[in-house]
């Protein structure tokens, strides 16, 4: 049972819904209170779980409580979330993404590089072939995705997403030309 208390100079009172949400509003966003913020994390009520999951202070214990939440809204907001990015393991992040999800699946094209703990190649072959036209031409315009995600894209059915790709697949293979590494002395 998710109980919310006050107490003030020895008195108690039990909070409701209403100010259960005012409450957790009225936290400050910073790390000394994630013990608490943990317990939200853990709260019926969805709308205190999709405010935890849109703090920029969240630790991988509150991440990892939240991930799983079956609410769409709170993994919606947890992927945005660029401190929890950084959280996110890639079995977890490829469970998110078999949601399909349009929201879930944008914000992981449009940020693939910043989901720190999950090769940016193998998750952007997982989405390269979405239905979500914009999905594919986020991944289209990525250096991060990787060569092979990018000779798909180029034949994209959607010729516009197909010249995006080539765009960023020209490059790429231009950057390494020009790499001062590879270079004779």
């Amino acid at each position: 049972m998710f109980d919310v208390k006050v107490t003030v100079n020895g008195k108690s009172v039990h909070l409701g819904y209403d100010a259960v949400v005012d409450i957790m509003f009225s936290i400050p966003d910073k790390k000394r209170f994630n013990n608490i913020i943990r317990e939200f994390a853990k709260s019926p009520i969805p709308q205190v779980r999709m405010e935890v999951a849109s703090r920029s202070a969240i630790n991988k214990e509150i991440v990892d409580i939240l991930l799983e939440d079956i609410q769409i809204d709170v993994l919606r907001n947890l992927v945005s979330n660029h401190r929890a990015r950084r959280m996110i393991p890639e079995s977890t992040l490829l469970r998110l993404v078999r949601t399909h999800d349009f929201e879930i699946l944008e914000t992981i094209a449009e940020n693939i590089d910043q989901f720190s703990m999950c090769d940016p190649g193998i998750i952007a072959e997982n989405i390269c072939r979405s239905e979500n036209p914009k999905v594919r031409d986020l991944l289209a315009e990525n250096e991060f995705v990787g060569k092979k995600v990018l000779e798909i894209l180029c034949h994209d059915d959607d010729k516009e997403i197909a010249v995006k790709a080539r765009i960023t697949l020209e490059r790429l293979e231009e950057e390494v030309e020009l790499d001062p590494e590879d270079e004779e002395i």
